[in-house]
C-alpha cells in the first residue's frame, strides 16, 4: 500500500503542473483532487507562476473566482485574460506561451505555526 495518493508534486509542494498551449487557449486545468490533500475553491488560495515567473492575479480567474469573488463554479479551472500580460512568458491574449509550464500552487497549506509563549 502506498504512503500517499497522487503525485510527489502534489503531496509535497502542493502544487500542479501544466504545459502552456500557447495563443488562444486560455483555460488550463483542471486542478485535480490527486495533487492536493484540500484542493482550493478561492482565487486568494492559490498563486500561478509560469516558468517560474508569478502571474498577476488580475491576469487570471480560478474556479470563477476573481480577487473578492467568493462563488467557485466548481470547474477548478484557471482562465487566463488579457489584463496586464507579462509578455515574456505570456500572448498577447493571456495565454500561457507554448511548451511553458505553468505551476499551479495551494496557498492553504502555508500557514503559521502555532508558537507557545
Amino acid at each position: 500500500m502506498p504512503l500517499f495518493n497522487g503525485t510527489q508534486q502534489g503531496y509535497y509542494e502542493q502544487s500542479q503542473s501544466f504545459v502552456g498551449a500557447g495563443a488562444g487557449n486560455l483555460t488550463v486545468g483542471p486542478v485535480t483532487t490527486a495533487a492536493f490533500a484540500t484542493r482550493p475553491t478561492q482565487q486568494v488560495d492559490i498563486v500561478v507562476f509560469i516558468n517560474g515567473i508569478e502571474i498577476n492575479k488580475n491576469s487570471y480567474s480560478y474556479n470563477g473566482t476573481n480577487p473578492g469573488d467568493t462563488t467557485p463554479d466548481d470547474s477548478y479551472d484557471i482562465l487566463f485574460n488579457n489584463t496586464n500580460p507579462n509578455t515574456n512568458v505570456q500572448a498577447a491574449d493571456g495565454s500561457p506561451l507554448a511548451g511553458l509550464t505553468v505551476l499551479f500552487l495551494s496557498l492553504i497549506h502555508l500557514t503559521e505555526p502555532t508558537r507557545p509563549y
